[in-house]
């Protein structure tokens, strides 16, 4: 697997080929946490969604929800350690947030 930051899942590009897509999710799917399913079992689940999708639009869309899952997923365990790592997440949370709003004026667009 790719190795992975938090910072690197809190930084967001929103042009991604499908391979880097994949790369992507891999990379994200390292830093969450379940309990009962493996990273493996979860991104085998995204790379079955990512199979089906036909637009650019649509994998990033599917990217930043990965990527909002995982935040969530870890600011518990940050909030109790508190400090830097807190508002690092908080600050990626806002990116995807602010990016899923870019996406969806720009896809308007093309429609």
């Amino acid at each position: 697997m790719v190795s992975t930051s938090l910072e690197s899942v809190c930084n967001i590009n929103p042009h991604l080929t499908r391979l880097q897509t994949l790369n992507e999710l891999e990379s994200t799917f390292q830093l969450v946490l379940e309990p009962d399913l493996s990273p493996s079992v979860l991104l085998s689940n995204w790379k079955g969604k990512l199979s089906n999708m036909s637009t650019d639009f649509e994998l990033v869309e599917l990217v930043l929800s990965v990527r909002f899952h995982a935040l969530l997923s870890v600011l518990p365990h940050y909030k109790r350690s508190g400090g830097e790592n807190e508002s690092l997440i908080q600050s990626g949370l806002l990116n995807v947030l602010s990016t899923k709003a870019s996406l969806a004026i720009e896809a308007q667009q093309y429609q």
